[in-house]
């Protein structure tokens, strides 16, 4: 008899059920590696996408993990010049994983120190427990953000336990 304890199947997000459609269910149960990936995907959405160029007023706190504030506000306008400006960057892009992706607990955005005085790639590195119905997993993502090109791109890592 094997001593192995089957996992339960781990759910997909809504977004992957709905563009699954009728698909003769190919496991609308799916396992962490296609959760990560979905995860990733989510993120990459998340942060390609530009908010409501109106400010949402504080005292409507409702409206702050709307999809009025869903996105990164353009790197174009943005100074990323000193130290302290990075910083910011960095907590505030921190703040949106957390506000904006559910799945994700235990968030870190780490920034690496920029060796390069030519690149303009702004880099981090995602940290986090995906949570699951199967349990807790470690995930860490790379993340390039080019200003020029407006664009971020997130690559998954394995992650070793939680």
């Amino acid at each position: 008899m094997s001593n192995t304890r089957a996992r339960p199947p781990v759910r997909l997000s809504l977004l992957d059920r709905l563009l699954a459609g009728d698909a003769p269910d190919p496991a609308r149960e799916a396992g962490v590696a296609s959760l990560r990936q979905s995860v990733r995907r989510d993120l990459e959405f998340l942060f390609n996408t530009r908010p409501c160029r109106e400010s949402v007023p504080p005292e409507l706190e409702e409206l702050q993990a709307s999809l009025l504030t869903y996105g990164l506000s353009d790197l174009q306008t943005r100074p990323m010049a000193s130290e302290r400006q990075r910083e910011a960057f960095r907590r505030e892009f921190e703040n949106m994983i957390r506000r904006f992706e559910p799945r994700l607990r235990d968030v870190r955005v780490e920034m690496p120190r920029m060796d390069d005085s030519l690149d303009r790639t702004l880099r981090f590195r995602i940290r986090g427990l995906l949570v699951t119905e199967a349990g807790v997993e470690a995930i860490v993502y790379d993340t390039a953000i080019d200003p020029a090109a407006r664009n971020l791109s997130i690559t998954g890592i394995e992650a070793s336990g939680a």
